[in-house]
C-alpha cells in the first residue's frame, strides 16, 4: 500500500514514517499541505494521513482539493486525518471537510493500524 503522510511536525512525520514503512507500506512524507497536494497528483498513493494544524494552508484545505478530484485521479482515496483538537465541533468540521476517519495525538500505533486496516478493507 502507498501512503502519503503529511505533517508540519518533523518529528511525527519522521516516527509514523518508520512505522509505517516497517509494517510493509511504501511511504512518502510532506511538510505542508502544498507539497503534500503536488506529490499526491504526481504519485498516486493509495491512502492520506495528513495532520490537521498546519501553517498556511491545513489539512482540510488538502482534502477539499484532493475531494474535488475525479475518482479516476484519487478524489475518493481513503483519508485519516491526525490531530491533537477532538472535539465534537472540530470532528464535524473535519469529516465534512472529506476525512474518513480521525486519530487523536499523540498516535497510538496499534490503534492507528486498526483504522488503517479497517478503512482500506470498507474501501475495497
Amino acid at each position: 500500500m502507498r501512503i502519503l503522510i503529511v505533517d508540519d511536525e518533523l518529528t511525527s512525520l519522521e516516527m509514523l514514517g518508520t512505522l509505517l514503512s516497517h509494517w510493509g507500506a511504501e511511504v512518502r512524507t510532506c511538510e505542508s499541505a502544498t507539497e503534500a497536494l503536488e506529490l499526491f497528483q504526481q504519485w498516486k498513493p493509495d491512502m492520506l494521513l495528513s495532520d490537521i494544524a498546519m501553517p498556511e494552508k491545513d489539512g482540510n484545505w488538502l482534502i477539499r482539493k484532493i475531494r474535488d478530484f475525479e475518482r479516476t485521479h484519487g478524489g475518493q482515496i481513503p483519508a485519516i486525518a491526525e490531530t491533537a483538537y477532538v472535539s465534537l465541533d472540530e470532528r464535524e468540521i473535519i469529516l465534512g471537510a472529506g476525512y474518513n476517519q480521525i486519530v487523536s495525538k499523540p498516535i497510538e500505533p496499534f490503534k492507528l493500524m486498526l483504522i488503517m486496516s479497517n478503512l482500506a478493507t470498507a474501501m475495497l
